[in-house]
């Protein structure tokens, strides 16, 4: 049997990635690794006080757990389910650095649903601030977009936890997650 390799979850905020991304992990066994949560415990800080910072800094620090996470030891061979920041996929070498050593996986949702799932996000989303939320996400999109599509799987993630669950895992190559 092959070996298991990791699965990254890319997507905009609000698609699902940390909740789809520990059902499918709970589903096949793996662990799971939630971005943020480990940019914040390498720097010691919440993500909403390093966005202070600048979004550069942020996206070095993202940088920087990733390729943290890919260098330690066995990370590779446990086939850990990955849900990535929201911004990930815009460092090239990031998303390369994933595509080389797992499936990357991108949550799509409609902008609209994505209005309808953040509402009242009450400032747990430091990109948001306090502007429109479709004009906010519209913006986002259309400079994410082309880094999301270069994803190898692309799941439609409209649906229900469970659902979008069962159909990332059914995206995945026969081969435990290879490229």
């Amino acid at each position: 049997m092959p070996a298991m390799r990791p699965v990254f979850l890319v997507g905009m905020m609000g698609s699902g990635k940390s909740t789809v991304g520990a059902s499918v992990a709970r589903r096949l066994g793996r662990e799971f690794c939630d971005l943020d949560r480990r940019i914040e415990l390498l720097f010691g800080a919440s993500i909403a006080s390093m966005w202070q910072d600048g979004e550069p800094g942020l996206r070095a620090r993202e940088a920087a757990a990733l390729r943290s996470l890919l260098d330690e030891p066995g990370f590779v061979a446990r086939g850990a389910v990955v849900a990535c920041g929201g911004g990930t996929v815009l460092d090239h070498g990031s998303l390369a650095a994933m595509a080389s050593t797992g499936s990357v996986v991108f949550l799509s949702v409609p902008i609209e649903r994505l209005v309808a799932r953040l509402q009242g996000h009450d400032g747990a989303r430091p990109l948001l601030g306090e502007a429109p939320l479709l004009p906010t996400l519209a913006g986002l999109w259309r400079a994410r977009e082309p880094s999301y599509r270069r994803a190898q799987f692309t799941v439609d993630a409209d649906a229900a936890v469970d659902e979008v669950a069962a159909r990332v895992i059914a995206a995945l190559p026969s081969d435990g997650g290879a490229p």
